[in-house]
Order: structure tokens, then C-alpha cells, then sequence
């Protein structure tokens, strides 16, 4: 299912003999001895490589296509391990919903015009509990187009946002720089998205009931400095909890999300257990759907 192009190990072997001819740079992948952290192997073809495509009598562009096969719609087991399934009227829907989708992002031109060359952004990553931030390199390319659906869990309930996009790697202030088709965007931001939708989901319309965003309804002291939490950490502790398949889980992943910003607050059991009941309290329409992984 997941690979319909029944691609084999054979594609090292004719890489490896690109590499030895000179007509590809390649940097073999592996985990950076300092950061720890993975990276692919990359490669890019050479000059003399490109000569040759740019003698063919069409694009290489216009030469590749999706694979008619090709598998958008991805489910994963409890280890994020891709995981096969039957499918079903929904799934065939929602998979020719995203191939349309990927068949107009590949002849859609999206670039930050204002970078060099190669076209590339360092962006950093959030710091987590006991680390420091780490940096990323995100490449600008008309071949990272193409966006997945992932389910989590084995469950069609769990997950299914859209992934792989080069753009969605980029930080809000990255993104406002991306061109469509050479037209400068404009990024919407919708306050409170996620809460708001599960409002819907219930028949509420929010705004209709309140002119502030959801987490800002709520006032919780800790009793440690006598100050109200700020409303960034009660914000990223409700989205968390939106997400989070059971309490343990979801305090553990505010936790990293929150390492080294919290300022003389500490995110104790008991403090976390407080905000989730004060929020249940100011939400009680939502309220029973935090800590259950919609």
C-alpha cells in the first residue's frame, strides 16, 4: 500500500554508482554526534547531471507525475508505524479529495522568492524540558509539495491532519514570506480554532456566547507565587489536552512543550490537575472531552 512503485533496495546500488561516477553529491545521513538528532541521507544531482536533463526534449517537470497508486492517506499503529487497512467509502473519498489537492499543488508554484540559492531556511524548534532549542534546515523545493493524511492509533478518530508540506515546517514569521505563483499570502489567524470546533461540533457557535478567546476565560492562582498563570501556558495546556489520549500523557507533553518557559512556575501534578478543572468549569460544554484524544 505504501509503496505502489515497488521501489527496492536496487535504488542504492544505482545511487551508489551516480556517487562513484561524480554526477550526484550525496551527504550520507546519521544521528549528529552533538544534537542527537536524525537526519536523511541527501543527495543532489551534479552539473554534468543537470546538462543531461536539460538536453531531454521535455521538462524533468513535466516528465514526472503522481503515481497512480500513490498513497495519501495513512494509518499508523500506537508505535507510528504505517500500518495496512481495508478500504472503505470514506477513505476512497477522502483519498481522491487529496489527490486532487496534491494534482494542483504540483502545477502551483510556491516559493519564498526573497531567499538565495539553494533556496533553504534554518529555523529552530521549540526547546523541550531539560534541552536546549535546536535548529533545522527546511529547503524551499517544488518536489515537497505534496501533503498526507495521518491517523493515529489504528483509530480513523485519531489524527488525520495534513503532513509533509515544506511550509509546515516553517515558523509563523517564515511562512509570511511564501509566494503563491509569485503573489505575495496572507496567513488567517483563528483564535481558539480548536476549541471553537468542538463548540460547533456540540451546535454552539462560541462567539456567539463570548468575545473572548477560550483561554482567556480562565483564572487560575498558583499558590506557589500568588500570581495568576499567564494565559500563554493555559493556552498551550488546553490544545495540549485537546490531543492528549489520557491525563498522565497529556500532562507529561505540557510539560515538554513547556520546559524553560515557565518562569517560577512549576508544573506540578497538582497545579495541572487544578487548570484541567477550571477549565472543565469555564468549558463545561467541551470540558469532558479533554484528556480523551479528539
Amino acid at each position: 500500500r505504501y509503496n505502489p512503485g515497488e521501489v527496492s533496495t536496487l535504488i542504492i546500488a544505482h545511487v551508489d554508482s551516480l556517487a562513484d561516477a561524480g554526477l550526484i553529491d550525496r551527504r550520507r545521513g546519521g544521528v549528529h554526534p552533538d544534537t542527537q538528532q536524525r537526519a536523511l541521507t541527501r543527495i543532489r544531482p551534479d552539473l554534468d547531471l543537470l546538462a543531461m536533463f536539460e538536453a531531454l526534449p521535455v521538462s524533468v517537470r513535466q516528465s514526472v507525475a503522481l503515481h497512480p497508486s500513490a498513497e495519501f492517506i495513512i494509518l499508523r499503529d500506537s508505535d507510528k508505524n504505517d500500518i495496512n487497512y481495508i478500504d472503505t467509502d470514506e477513505t476512497r473519498a477522502m483519498r481522491r479529495r487529496l489527490v486532487g489537492y496534491n494534482l494542483l499543488l504540483d502545477r502551483t508554484f510556491i516559493d519564498i522568492p526573497s531567499l538565495g540559492h539553494p533556496p533553504f531556511i534554518v529555523t529552530q524548534n521549540k526547546a523541550r524540558r531539560g534541552r536546549q532549542p535546536s535548529t533545522r534546515r527546511v529547503t524551499i523545493s517544488q518536489s515537497s509539495k505534496r501533503v498526507y493524511r495521518i491517523f493515529s492509533n489504528g483509530d480513523w478518530d485519531q489524527g488525520g491532519r495534513f503532513w509533509r508540506g515544506f511550509w509546515m515546517n516553517l515558523r509563523s514569521a517564515e511562512r509570511r514570506l511564501l509566494h503563491i505563483d509569485n503573489e505575495p499570502t496572507v496567513e488567517l489567524d483563528y483564535a481558539g480554532l480548536h476549541p471553537v470546533l468542538l463548540y460547533a461540533e456540540a451546535g454552539v457557535d462560541y462567539w456567539a456566547r463570548s468575545d473572548r478567546r477560550p483561554y482567556e476565560t480562565i483564572e487560575v492562582l498558583d499558590t506557589d507565587t500568588d500570581e495568576l498563570i499567564s494565559s500563554d501556558i493555559i493556552k498551550v495546556f488546553l490544545l495540549i489536552m485537546l490531543n492528549a489520549r489520557d491525563r498522565s500523557s497529556g500532562f507529561k507533553a505540557v510539560r515538554s512543550s513547556l520546559g524553560g518557559k515557565t518562569g517560577e512556575v512549576r508544573l506540578t501534578n497538582k497545579l495541572l490537575d487544578r487548570l484541567l478543572e477550571a477549565i472543565r468549569q469555564s468549558h463545561p460544554i467541551i470540558g469532558d472531552q479533554l484528556g480523551t484524544g479528539v
